[in-house]
This record gives C-alpha cells, structure tokens and sequence, in this order.
C-alpha cells in the first residue's frame, strides 16, 4: 500500500524469498568472481558463505583484493557498501593508509561467531544472550500456555547453540548463565511456580527424560565445544592444506590458546587425538 492505494510491484529479477534454490542459485553466481580474485591475489586467502564474503591477510593486499572484489561484483549488479564491510586488525598487525571501511582491533563477528580479545568475544556472547529478553518479555504476555511453552522449548533455548559450538567454555560462560537465568525466569513466570535448584535440574533434563527440555547452557556447553572441534579437526586439513602443521600439533600435543580450551573440556583419562581418531572410524562406518 501506498498512501491508501495498492501498488503492483513487478517481480523481475532474483529468486523469490523462501526459494530453497536461491542460496544455491547465489552462490553459484558469485563463486567464478570470488575464484578470479583468489587467484588473481595469491597472497590473501578468499573465503565466502552466501553473501558473507571473507578475505584474509596482511592488510594491504587485503584492501587491492577487495576494490577488485567490488568492481568484479558490480558487473553483476551487486554493489558493497563499505560502511557495512568491516576491517579487523588485531593490536599487532601493521596499520595501513586510511581508508572508508570501519575498522576494529578487538575483534570480529564471522557468521554469528565472534572471534578477537577475550573481553570482546565475551561481551558479544553476553549481547547475544540478553537479545532473548524481547522474546521472553514477549511469551509471559502471550495469553496461550501452551504456545508460550513451545516457543520458549524451540526457539528461545536454543539461541546460543552456535555460540557453543564455536566459543570456548570459559569466554561463553557468563552467557551461558544469563541464557538459562532468563530461561528460569520466564518458565517460572508462565506458570506462577516457585521452583528450587533441585526441581529446575529436573525441568531442564530433555522430555524423554521427565523435563520439559529446557536444556542448561550451562551444562552442556563445554560438549559442544568439544564436539564441534573434534568434527572440525577431521576436515580443517582435509580443505586448508596449509593447517596440515596445525591441526597434526593439536593432535600430538594441544598447546596454546586452541589446545589448552580443548585440554580443559576433555573427559578424564581421553586426548583429543583418540576422539578424533574414534570420530573418523564411525565416520567412514556410515558411509
């Protein structure tokens, strides 16, 4: 609508939302650019997902890569806005010339994930978490228990799932208590219960165990963590030829700030290396 009358608009190029072939259609569209890039700039390492769009390395050879990326996307008829783009140069690494691309030497966020100093990645894992308060907020109000239930089962719960999956224990921790905290309170809230630490263990155990599979981040975050490394150190080599030393020393022996998050989270008496080995076992059974 517009002031009060309907307009038509006329679909006329791209792929309707919700098309499962639009992702594949993208990407498969960019991917002849990102690879006469990569190979035209061999000192910096072009990564994409979608429309995330990564080039890595010093930052000079960063910054000619990515005017090429531009001008190569805009015969496409798909512009960069360098305001939206962002530029992570850790305390150490060289500055470079000034440029319109924002820049930040704490940290990152790569596809939901942030990476960069430890205060860095923990506020933004706090961030994430409180971003669930709207919902919560929202889900007391609703006038449908049962509704509410759900929604605070499917898709408040596991909001920070990612972020387990990637961040480390120790620097997703204070999130991962505020997420259950607001999970407690707002279950608390729908149902006017007093509910103790014992009964609120049993309320977070899953559903086929007598919960209500208000799952503890808390709890299960350092499995995560785990797991997804575990999973990652089989194929980090596998397509990163030049991680072949890093992930064989983290195998061998787990040392710094990687190796010593995974050391952390290990069950007692295992290695990383005979995880890993039992994952390419099952692995290769499957298939």
């Amino acid at each position: 609508m517009h002031e009060g009358k309907a307009v038509v608009l006329s679909f006329e190029e791209g792929v309707h939302q919700g098309d499962p072939l639009g992702p594949v259609l993208f990407a498969t569209s960019i991917h002849p650019v990102l690879v006469q890039i990569q190979n035209k700039n061999p000192q910096v390492q072009v990564l994409a997902y979608l429309d995330d769009v990564f080039v890595l390395g010093q930052e000079v050879n960063v910054l000619t890569a990515f005017n090429e990326l531009k001008v190569a996307f805009s015969a496409l008829g798909l512009d960069i806005a360098d305001r939206k783009c962002e530029i992570y140069r850790p305390h150490t690494a060289p500055e470079c010339p000034q440029n319109s691309i924002p820049t930040s030497s704490f940290g990152i966020t790569i596809l939901g994930s942030p990476i960069g100093m430890d205060s860095f990645v923990s506020e933004a894992c706090v961030n994430s978490a409180e971003g669930g308060c709207h919902l919560c907020n929202k889900l007391v109000s609703l006038n449908d228990l049962q509704s509410a239930m759900l929604l605070l089962r499917y898709c408040h719960v596991s909001r920070l799932i990612s972020l387990l999956r990637t961040v480390s224990p120790r620097l997703v921790y204070l999130a991962a208590e505020a997420h259950d905290l607001l999970t407690r309170n707002t279950f608390v809230s729908l149902l006017d219960l007093d509910v103790n630490s014992m009964c609120w263990e049993q309320v977070a155990l899953p559903i086929r165990l007598g919960g209500f599979g208000l799952t503890s981040m808390v709890t299960i975050s350092p499995f995560a963590f785990l797991a997804s490394w575990v999973h990652s150190l089989q194929s980090l080599s596998w397509h990163f030829h030049e991680l072949e030393n890093l992930v064989a020393n983290i195998l061998a022996s787990p040392q710094g700030t990687v190796g010593h998050d995974i050391c952390q989270v290990l069950p007692p008496g295992s290695d990383i290396h005979n995880l890993v080995g039992s994952q390419k076992i099952t692995t290769q059974s499957v298939t």
